[in-house]
């Protein structure tokens, strides 16, 4: 099974059990989001394999840090380099970015699972 794995490397401060890398000094998640938008463009145009991604998983850091507005870009990016047969969209987040306007937007970007912690 294919899946994707976007790595959003936010988070407020350092946690003692984490091992991945993060950083906790950005201000503006912009310039990452753009930039990676641009790399599922590029690699994208290069997957040539005849199977569908099935899983999209966004982990980190943190990546409820960010604004749905970039989660959707994101999401689109990847519809649009992508053959997708969906049947799970991950999303990490904190317990603390978890409004109800926020999870709303994210459903309504389609994911369907949350990690939350």
């Amino acid at each position: 099974m294919a899946g994707i794995y976007i790595h959003v490397p936010f988070c407020t401060q350092r946690c003692v059990y984490c091992d991945f890398y993060f950083v906790t000094t950005a201000t503006t998640y912009s310039p990452y989001v753009d930039a990676l938008v641009n790399e599922i463009d590029h690699y994208g145009a290069k997957h040539t394999s005849e199977e569908p991604i099935r899983t999209v998983y966004f982990g980190g850091g943190t990546p409820s840090l960010l604004k749905v507005a970039d989660v959707q870009r994101i999401l689109l990016a990847v519809e649009n380099s992508f053959q997708l047969e969906l049947e799970e969209l991950t999303f990490e987040m904190n317990p603390e970015d978890g409004s109800l306007d926020y999870l709303s937007g994210l459903r309504d970007a389609g994911i369907d699972r949350l990690s939350i912690g």
